[in-house]
């Protein structure tokens, strides 16, 4: 599936650090509360999703940019920490695409 990422110029609630929520290094600190909420870290331990974090990068993509097409081999996940992921397909080979899904914070995909 064509895949295009419309983030968002304020950041959702869910961005911002909780009570409880681990401290994290770097720029995901602000993350914290987002990431306990995706389920593949929610039983971790404080100390295993700062581990787990650290493995990771935070990065930006401008309205409309593509992270991936359909059919592409992953290379990455993606951990929608604000803003929106649009899911689109091409209509019959034609230049017209369907949305599909829009996902939002906490979600993975890639």
């Amino acid at each position: 599936l064509k895949q295009t990422l419309s983030m968002e110029a304020s950041a959702l609630p869910g961005a911002q650090a909780l009570p409880g929520a681990p401290q994290l290094p770097g720029p995901l600190a602000p993350y914290a509360g987002v990431l306990r909420a995706v389920k593949i870290f929610q039983e971790l331990t404080n100390a295993q999703l700062a581990e787990a974090t650290g493995f990771g990068e935070l990065c930006q993509a401008a309205q409309g940019e593509r992270l991936f097409e359909e059919g592409q081999e992953a290379e990455f996940f993606y951990i929608i920490l604000e803003g929106e992921l649009q899911i689109l397909k091409k209509v019959d080979g034609a230049q017209a695409e369907l949305p599909l899904a829009t996902h939002r914070p906490p979600h993975i995909t890639g």
